[in-house]
């Protein structure tokens, strides 16, 4: 089967939202299907086919107009490749994904399946958008389009309002610990930083912690704001910011941390994170929300969202080593989410 895939983003950028693209595209090829990504002009090459539209775009989280030319270049591009390779399925990403989507599909004659991993007024005001009124409208418009819409978890499929979708969770990641000697006080942190993501909370938690500790904070945009926040704070030498690190090389960090945190604050997205960090047989310090309790159920270590010194009291106990079987737990559940079950199931459920 060929499988046309619709990315509105600078694929692949080492993210979130840009992993869960890679595991289910090389989920679908581990099953047998070839795979094609339409995706912005930006992006690292990371052994998948990719079709770019001629816009590069800055590999950041946000709107820009930038963003909005590469969208609408994709709506061109999308039946275009259709027309040519003929697909027997297209999937999108993102709420920008579904009308170029749509349309390749309806060239194709074959299914649109659209994967949302947020709400659109939920995402764009973490960005400072309003009109979310507006968004909210937009968004009702869009999901009439898909033949089917796919979300990570079933909290935002009631946010969203759907009331037929299809379940397609975070996976265990494909990548694989490697040895190296776990450090007993160190911490590691992956992610996209920002409000939403929830830094500033993780920043202030640490600046309380009273053990010596040290924590990997890996992500992007911002590094150096949130490098001067730390050091106002008094973190100093705790914490290190190491920017953007390429997904595959994620394992030596993680395989020597000795917990993990996942401060992360949306409503309205899934965290992806969660899973990585079970992989690596983490013990995950993480707010008690309905979405993490939805991937892990009791596989992490639970705090009262928002509860700064409740967040700095479990890094200590963390850091004092009384987590350590929360890592194991977490495995156990987590080493369930694999990609060829559910894309597999994804598929004998909507035949194509």
């Amino acid at each position: 089967m060929k499988i046309l895939l619709i990315a509105p983003t600078p694929f692949f950028s080492d993210r979130g939202c840009h992993v869960r693209i890679y595991e289910i595209a090389r989920g679908f090829e581990e099953l047998g299907h070839r795979v094609l990504i339409l995706t912005y002009g930006t992006g690292r090459n990371v052994g998948l086919r990719v079709k770019r539209v001629p816009v590069r775009v800055e590999n950041i989280p946000g709107p820009s107009l930038k963003r909005l030319i590469a969208d609408f270049l994709m709506i061109f591009y999308a039946p275009w490749i259709s027309f040519r390779w003929r697909p027997d399925l297209v999937f999108s990403f993102l709420h920008e994904g579904i009308i170029p989507g749509k349309l390749a599909s309806f060239i194709s004659g074959k299914k649109l399946l659209s994967d949302l991993q947020g709400s659109l007024p939920g995402e764009l005001s973490q960005y400072g958008v309003k009109f979310c009124g507006f968004f909210r409208w937009v968004e009702k418009i869009l999901l009439l389009m898909p033949d089917v819409v796919t979300v990570n978890t079933r909290y935002l499929a009631e946010k969203l309002g759907i009331k037929k979708y299809a379940l397609l969770p975070d996976f265990l990641p494909s990548i694989e610990p490697v040895e190296v000697k776990r450090e007993k006080n160190r911490g590691v942190y992956v992610g996209v930083l920002g409000p939403h993501q929830g830094t500033e909370l993780m920043l202030e938690a640490l600046s309380r912690v009273k053990r010596e500790f040290r924590v990997d904070i890996i992500g992007y945009p911002g590094e150096e704001k949130y490098r001067r926040m730390a050091q106002r704070m008094g973190l100093g030498e705790k914490v290190s910011f190491l920017g953007r690190v390429e997904y595959h090389r994620l394992p030596f960090y993680l395989s020597r941390a000795s917990f993990a945190l996942a401060p992360k604050v949306s409503e309205s997205e899934g965290n992806g994170k969660m899973l990585l960090y079970a992989k690596f047989r983490l013990p995950i310090i993480a707010w008690d929300t309905p979405v993490n309790r939805e991937i892990l159920g009791d596989g992490f270590i639970p705090v009262p969202p928002g509860d700064i010194e409740a967040f700095s009291r479990a890094v200590e106990k963390a850091v004092d080593g009384e987590f350590k079987n929360y890592g194991d737990r977490a495995f156990k559940t987590a080493k369930n989410f694999l990609a060829c079950f559910y894309l597999n199931e994804l598929l004998k459920g909507f035949p194509i």
